[in-house]
């Protein structure tokens, strides 16, 4: 394999030699009494390299300067290590620097060792739990306010024909929508909309909770799917969800009526607007877990993707078929989506809580809000980070995946991720993981 120039935060200089530092942490326990001592093995030691370097020419000056630069910025960054390829590092404290002004040349003594993830140990689920419990607070109280603020009593037949219509046009929204295909929730709202003011004449309360219940998600929750863009389409639906569309009543009716109608009309919304951001409050504590990957995510709208049915159980899993024929379900999510849609569905939540009148919705809205960036923040940091990869040319997919991972069936997770849209010709420069 022939050596890579070397180079740290894309500041290149030149190798004499180059050593790496390997092992096993260990701890030597020796007893009274007892001739044989043990060693408890505590995990892998860091990895450390060491460099005998120069930069050379003319502009020695400037280049020593840029290398000096690069080694004292914080944080850690990539290191391109002759043998060894892209590797995240930290710069170690005291390197050194010689010049040699007859050979216009610097020499470096560097030190660098392997960044690793910012993961530590953190009671299992216990956000995730926080954020599911917060859902549940949003549709118990979207409920109520759906029956406090809905007007049933002792209006005209063409109120109520705007109510019928009004709930239609909103549940059509929702069971036409890419997301509600997709996660094969549209026939249960449609099912729902042919007898909606059945149901709300019945008792406005028991509408909601089949709402609700029909666009429940947790069957699915241990489907392999791309659950963080399942958020993003929840959101998008959450904002259709608007009610702009419809006429207002003014001179047509009596002004009683006209506020009548639009006041249920803003219930009705409000209510199908809450049921989805509950789903993407639930969807969230998905994000970033076993069941989530990026790859699997390209399935969420059939236009990427494919569904891909298990032979042996029948089962529909929400997946991607590699170039291959293999079903790639890794996890491959990074921390840089994970705040992504963190910032998305926290966003969706407080935009919510700017148009809602009821205080008891506002206040599980922002405890929803509240939960969901901690959740979201918290299990973030445990995953890999995302970076900027100069392949050098345009290269396939499976390529460059054999050389960052030494794994080409990852070449799906690299086509996904960056769009492209022809895998045998990906652009020089690409977003990948830091693993």
């Amino acid at each position: 394999m022939a050596k890579l120039p070397a180079s740290f935060r894309g500041v290149s200089f030149w190798v004499e030699s180059s050593d790496l530092s390997v092992g096993r942490r260990t701890v030597t326990h020796q007893y009274p009494q007892r001739d044989e001592p043990f060693t408890e093995d505590l995990g892998r030691a860091a990895r450390e390299y060491r460099f005998s370097a120069f930069v050379l020419g003319d502009d020695y000056i400037e280049q020593a300067k840029k290398l000096r630069e690069a080694l004292e910025k914080p944080g850690a960054a990539t290191l391109v290590h002759p043998e060894f390829g892209e590797i995240q590092v930290v710069a170690q404290p005291g390197a050194s620097m010689s010049f040699s002004q007859s050979m216009r040349r610097v020499n470096f003594a560097l030190a660098f060792v392997e960044a690793g993830l910012n993961a530590f140990p953190t009671p299992e689920g216990a956000s995730q739990q926080a954020s599911r419990a917060a859902a549940d607070k949003v549709s118990e109280a979207a409920a109520e306010s759906f029956e406090d603020s809905l007007t049933l009593d002792n209006i005209e037949d063409f109120v109520q024909d705007a109510l019928s219509g009004d709930l239609l046009d909103a549940l059509d929204i929702i069971s036409n929508s890419e997301i509600a295909k997709v996660l094969d929730f549209a026939d249960r709202v449609s099912d729902l909309a042919q007898d909606a003011i059945g149901l709300v004449r019945g008792g406005p309360m028991a509408f909601a909770t089949k709402l609700m219940g029909a666009l429940g998600l947790s069957r699915l929750a241990t489907t392999v799917a791309g659950w963080q863009r399942v958020g993003k389409s929840l959101c998008a639906l959450a904002d259709d969800l608007r009610g702009d569309d419809e006429e207002p009543y003014f001179s047509t009716v009596k002004p009683k009526s006209a506020e009548v109608i639009e006041s249920n009309r803003k219930a009705v919304y409000s209510l199908c607007r809450q049921a989805v951001l509950v789903q993407a409050v639930g969807v969230s504590t998905l994000i970033g877990t076993d069941v989530d990957s990026t790859v699997a995510s390209s399935s969420i709208l059939p236009d990427e993707g494919e569904t891909v049915v298990d032979s042996e159980s029948g089962a529909a899993q929400v997946g991607t078929v590699t170039s291959s024929g293999s079903f790639s379900t890794s996890p491959t999510i990074s921390y840089d989506e994970m705040l992504e849609a963190r910032e998305r569905i926290v966003g969706r939540l407080e935009e919510e809580m700017l148009d809602v009148e009821d205080d008891q919705v506002f206040m599980a809205l922002r405890e929803a809000a509240t939960a969901v960036s901690k959740d979201l923040s918290s299990r973030a940091e445990e995953q890999a980070r995302l970076y900027d990869y100069d392949a050098g040319a345009v290269l396939p997919s499976c390529v460059t995946a054999m050389e960052l991972y030494g794994d080409a069936t990852r070449a799906q997770e690299i086509v996904v991720r960056n769009g492209v849209t022809n895998p045998l010709f990906c652009p020089n420069v690409l977003k990948v993981l830091n693993e």
